[in-house]
């Protein structure tokens, strides 16, 4: 059995020592949020002689493929992804999207032309998103929202938009679901942001 030393991904909320005692290894000196065992166009996991391995699924040098290349056709990507967080700050709001609006997001991405590293990408690829959390050391996590009225009080306080505050005082059970949705896309409402929100 091949050892997978896991790829990892240096967000700024990330702790500079922890992923690395974990490892057994120096602390490299930057922050080290994610430790991903997997496939996944960002960092797939490896295996195979080197620091990092040879990252799997890998392309056919001989059809000028790469070591770190995802080949879909010799090998398709796993169905899940294992994240090792280690988290110095609070991240920000996660907001995954089920199979239907990631596949819908991913492809209304690439038609509009979108770069897989542009910043304004929100699917970088067509999977859904589902995540199951298991902390092995204290983790504290927020999830879904307050009460309509308290969510109010806050949102007048932080003076946040009077339409914003309007899509949140509207009436059924999926305002708080457009407003955020609205607001983290910047789309003006235009449905695109409901799609992240779902």
């Amino acid at each position: 059995m091949d050892r997978l030393p896991g790829r990892l991904q240096h967000y700024d909320w990330g702790s500079s020592t922890a992923l690395a005692a974990l490892r057994g290894v120096e602390p490299s000196g930057r922050p080290e949020a994610e430790l991903w065992f997997g496939t996944n166009r960002a960092g797939s996991a490896g295996s195979g002689p080197g620091p990092d391995g040879q990252y799997l699924p890998d392309g056919d040098p001989d059809q000028g493929g790469q070591p770190g290349q995802l080949d879909q056709q010799a090998q398709p990507d796993l169905p899940y992804l294992v994240k090792l967080l280690a988290a110095d700050r609070p991240l920000s709001l996660q907001a995954h999207p089920d199979a239907r609006a990631a596949a819908d997001g991913y492809l209304r991405e690439e038609e509009a032309g979108l770069a897989p590293d542009d910043p304004t990408r929100s699917f970088p690829d067509p999977g859904p998103k589902p995540e199951l959390l298991c902390a092995i050391t204290r983790f504290e996590a927020l999830c879904g929202f307050r009460p309509v009225p308290e969510a109010l009080e806050v949102a007048r306080a932080l003076d946040v938009p009077a339409h914003l505050l309007d899509l949140l005082d509207g009436a059924g059970p999926d305002a708080r679901r457009h407003l955020v949705g609205t607001a983290l896309s910047g789309d003006g409402g235009d449905g695109g942001g409901r799609d992240i929100a779902r």
